[in-house]
């Protein structure tokens, strides 16, 4: 806020007393605001993570080493892979959802896919990537799309 309050000074300046000359000033500056306003991190499982709702589980490099996210939110995009064999222990919501080299399993609680007040997410089993649901609920706000070579296990549960 401070920053913004600081531009609109900024931009006030009698230097810049041309109504086109603020005008672009205050675009530019909406810009870089909404540039780290909508930014999202991307956390790639562990090889050996077994816990979808553990943040030791995700890092921030492809490895899954780096930073674990502070939780689990659809503030962020997941990536499973490096052959993890995850399973979902709670409820939890995402942002988006990539299985690569890996299996996400879901005998109960609900897994939401979803971008806040949107319906535009999606959820990427590519090739080697399983996804299976024997219980629970798999809630996708947006589209879910399975590759050659993917598969989708479903013997219980709801995808919605």
């Amino acid at each position: 806020m401070k920053t913004t309050l600081q531009l609109f000074a900024f931009v006030s300046n009698k230097k810049f007393s041309s109504a086109l000359t603020r005008f672009c000033v205050l675009i530019i500056g909406f810009l870089l605001w909404t540039s780290i306003a909508w930014a999202q991190t991307t956390y790639y499982s562990k090889a050996v993570a077994t816990d979808f709702n553990a943040t030791a589980s995700w890092g921030t490099a492809t490895d899954g080493s780096g930073t674990s996210p502070a939780s689990i939110t659809n503030a962020d995009n997941y990536i499973i892979q490096n052959g993890s064999l995850m399973s979902l222990t709670g409820n939890a919501s995402v942002r988006a959802l990539t299985i690569n080299a890996g299996k996400l399993t879901l005998a109960s609680n609900t897994l939401t896919i979803s971008i806040a007040s949107q319906n535009n997410t999606e959820v990427n089993v590519t090739s080697g990537g399983i996804l299976e649901v024997s219980g629970g609920t798999l809630q996708i706000n947006g589209a879910a799309y399975f590759a050659d070579g993917s598969s989708l296990i479903q013997s219980g549960g709801l995808i919605k």
